[in-house]
């Protein structure tokens, strides 16, 4: 599998989410975002070479509901999380928003990101602030 993004295939908007270990947290960020992100994006998650097994159970797990919009990675070894998340942004051919593995979104979540981002020309880049 190669890194590259395919234009034909590729929505304007991709979620990035790097994973080292803590697979719990993981699969709840996954579970809602699949749950309160509508419209057309694709969502990447990659394995961070997690010593942890049970990640890469979850991955297979994820990998087995055949979803078109989710891609899987897995890093050869430990890269960090700027390189893990710079190889997921690096799939895109739009906008990207990157999440902790850790994060859960609520209803709503993208349309208010979005709207932040589009409100200004002169935004770069939109950060949500948190409760934890």
């Amino acid at each position: 599998m190669t890194d590259s993004p395919d234009p034909a295939a590729s929505p304007d908007l991709t979620i990035v989410v790097p994973v080292y270990n803590a697979p719990d947290d993981a699969r709840a960020c996954v579970e809602s975002v699949l749950a309160h992100t509508a419209g057309d994006y694709a969502l990447v998650l990659i394995d961070d070479a997690s010593p942890d097994p049970r990640v890469r159970e979850l991955f297979a797990a994820i990998g087995r509901r055949g979803l078109p919009h989710v891609t899987l990675l897995a890093n050869e070894r430990n890269l960090g999380f700027t390189a893990t998340a710079n190889r997921g942004m690096a799939r895109s051919r739009g906008d990207v928003v990157l999440l902790n593995s850790d994060t859960l979104v609520t209803a709503g979540w993208l349309d208010a990101l979005a709207a932040c981002a589009a409100s200004d020309p002169r935004i770069g880049t939109a950060t949500p602030f948190s409760n934890n």
